[in-house]
């Protein structure tokens, strides 16, 4: 796609290719799969393939084009804001490698691309945490990070309770978003996609002060 753009002045064949793909095949799974508001692909593969999505997503905005997909895009962001834990990890879920669970910057990419594009303040928090985005991955945040965007931490203006539709049949319930809470999280799994998703329909998971059930 990048190399589509940057050559569609002088030949648009690359960019005419890529985005029929894009439209046709790419975008409408998505939609499928994201109008449940959650990622499926495991808790260590969503920054970089929900990214991959929202970087798509910001390209092409960039030359005219608005958001290729559905406004449910924004909501799989909020998944992870469910996710944290008082003692600074998240809910497991999905393929998760131990050390990214206990490293919260994992997110901050996701919390700056989406954050930024929808003027969200909950979302600029995932950044906020710790603002550490990948070498690879500076030049972006240098051009599309709302600078002026001011982050704010859950509160009591966010529901308690998340629930994560089709095709999913997520749910994720906290007493609160202090360092008290307690968490619990349900899964009926409508769907299984396979890869980094887990086949754990049925499972739940507790959180009080430490993992009770996990």
């Amino acid at each position: 796609l990048a190399a589509g753009i940057a050559t569609r002045d002088e030949d648009s064949e690359i960019f005419d290719a890529v985005l029929d793909l894009i439209q046709t095949r790419y975008v409408p799974v998505r939609n499928y799969v994201y109008a449940g508001g959650a990622y499926h692909q495991g808790g260590s593969y969503v920054t970089a393939r929900f990214g991959n999505d929202l970087t798509a997503m910001w390209m092409l905005s960039k030359i005219g084009m608005g958001n290729i997909f559905d406004s449910k895009i924004k909501d799989v962001a909020y998944e992870m804001i469910y996710r944290y834990r008082p003692d600074g990890q998240v809910l497991p879920n999905g393929d998760m490698n131990p050390n990214r669970r206990l490293n919260t910057r994992s997110y901050a990419w996701i919390g700056m691309l989406a954050g930024s594009y929808f003027h969200d303040q909950y979302l600029q928090w995932m950044y906020d945490l710790d603002p550490d985005i990948e070498n690879h991955c500076v030049m972006l945040d240098l051009l599309w990070h709302d600078f002026n965007l001011q982050s704010r931490k859950p509160d009591s203006n966010l529901p308690l309770v998340r629930y994560f539709g089709t095709p999913y049949g997520w749910n994720i319930a906290r007493t609160s978003w202090d360092d008290n809470a307690v968490i619990a999280e349900m899964k009926v799994g409508e769907k299984f996609f396979g890869n980094h998703q887990h086949a754990d329909a049925g499972s739940f998971q507790i959180y009080s002060k430490e993992p009770l059930a996990i």
